[in-house]
């Protein structure tokens, strides 16, 4: 069970490329071995059979020699009986110098066959001497039996000395033979077993965790969005299970996102729809149509009402279009105090609690820019500086060059921003107001699609409770535009 409890663990501190790395190494072992092996088996088979080959002639050798000396001697015997033998002598002594020369040609100077040759060439040697001084040939070979005999016995020592020679190297042989069948084993063994556990690990390490990884990516691919990969895998499979664990919880927090969202649409509808629904409603109407008072002040209420619904459908519409890439701008040289200026007059009056402050330059500030568009962009913030300022306080919108960019930015003293929400706050569908807050979380997102589609960027610089400084950054017009 300790082995079981331990194994998650391992398995994360477990690296494929570290895994395959030491596969291929101990396979690769396994085969520098295994070479190895064959080339000592192979110098071993070669040393062998070349000390056998020379055992072996040294052997046949010694046999001819003793059998050519012991003819020689009887052919000795018979001229000493009267016989005529002196061309077989002759031819017998050619024969055994002959026996000597193949010895040397095949088994090299080997001592045992030198001194035998030095043993016979004393022997001729003798016969030749005696000979030469003219004794009967009875008297030569009687004195050359002498001589004969250390030839005869060093003949019979190198024969019995070659046949154990040869005996201990076929011996030598057979241990060989079976030393390599169990290397072969061995290594055969080693193969099969690191073939055995490479599919073992392969499949513990890499086969199940991909089949759950990809079990995962199904079930979430299917809707249920709450499924989680098992991070507890080999380093690489373990950073994608991770990846796609904060994918999935990015996708489900958006989702979760969109739905809040499509509920505080829903309800920043029905609070106007309500209105209308009172203000419409035929005994109400009724009573407002006595008095003209009355009625222009239905009208204007009615008015608003639809004002506010038209906004927020031509946000969402705006939202769309801007995430489809649908946004459409008709640019021209504009003059951005006055987006500015009509801005804040919309919003002047919207609360109480805030003062908004307009801060221009004397002279125009041209923006090649859809002015429609830049408006809706810049109320869009100027609407949140005031919802997220509860306190109330000062809203200031600023027109402004800088960097040989124009820039309209709007500052509050509101609730701020966290670094955290700073990075998402331009994401559509995100809303960090205090609880009860209203809003789909898509002003600030077509803000962003709003300004890049110009080519510009947004900017803020937020501390959490201290309030918030939104810039927008467009492209000047181009020199010589008319003011």
């Amino acid at each position: 069970m300790a082995v079981l409890a331990r194994r998650p663990e391992a398995l994360s501190r477990v690296s494929l490329r570290s895994g395959f790395v030491l596969t291929y190494g101990a396979l690769g072992l396994l085969a520098v071995l295994a070479a190895s092996a064959l080339l000592v088996i192979a110098s071993l088979l070669h040393r062998n059979a070349l000390h056998l080959t020379q055992a072996t002639v040294r052997e046949e050798i010694a046999r001819d020699v003793e059998l050519d000396l012991l003819m020689h001697k009887e052919i000795a015997d018979l001229t000493a009986a009267g016989a005529r033998t002196a061309d077989l002598e002759d031819t017998q002594e050619k024969g055994i110098h002959e026996h000597f020369a193949d010895a040397h040609r095949v088994a090299g100077s080997q001592k045992e066959l030198s001194e035998l040759e030095a043993d016979v060439d004393s022997y001729f040697a003798v016969s030749r001497e005696l000979e030469r001084q003219g004794l009967p040939v009875g008297e030569v070979v009687a004195q050359g039996a002498g001589a004969l005999e250390p030839a005869l016995r060093k003949a019979g020592e190198l024969r019995a000395a070659a046949q154990a020679d040869v005996a201990h190297t076929r011996g030598d042989t057979r241990r060989i033979d079976h030393w390599v069948n169990g290397v072969a084993l061995g290594l055969g063994a080693a193969v099969v077993l690191s073939i055995l556990a490479f599919v073992v690990a392969s499949r513990a390490f890499l086969v199940r965790p991909v089949r759950a990884l990809g079990s995962t990516i199904h079930h979430f691919g299917s809707g249920d969005l709450s499924v989680r990969a098992d991070e507890r895998a080999p380093r690489e499979l373990r950073e994608v299970a991770q990846t796609f664990n904060q994918m999935a919880s990015t996708i489900a927090r958006q989702r979760d996102n969109e739905l809040t969202s499509l509920a505080c649409v829903a309800h920043d509808l029905n609070g106007p729809i309500n209105v209308l629904g009172m203000l419409t409603e035929p005994r109400s109407v009724e009573q407002a149509v006595g008095s003209q008072d009355g009625l222009r002040r239905r009208l204007a209420m009615v008015h608003r009402q639809t004002e506010r619904i038209q906004r927020i459908v031509r946000d969402l519409f705006d939202a769309v279009r801007a995430e489809t890439g649908g946004l459409t701008l008709e640019l021209r040289d504009h003059d951005l105090r006055e987006v500015a200026q009509s801005s804040v007059e919309l919003y002047e009056d919207v609360s109480k609690l805030h003062q908004l402050r307009l801060s221009t330059p004397p002279a125009p500030v041209l923006a090649r820019c859809d002015p429609g568009r830049v408006e809706q962009a810049l109320q869009n913030i100027i609407a949140n500086a005031i919802k997220y300022s509860p306190q109330g306080g000062p809203v200031t919108v600023r027109v402004a060059i800088e960097r040989s960019e124009a820039v309209l930015s709007v500052s509050d003293e509101g609730i701020g921003l966290g670094e955290d929400q700073r990075e998402r706050i331009f994401d559509a569908f995100q809303r960090f107001g205090p609880p009860g807050t209203t809003g789909a979380g898509l002003g600030l997102s077509l803000v962003k699609r709003i300004v890049q589609a110009h080519g510009g960027v947004v900017e803020v610089d937020s501390v959490k409770g201290a309030g918030s400084t939104f810039r927008m950054r467009l492209p000047l017009a181009p020199p010589g535009s008319p003011a």
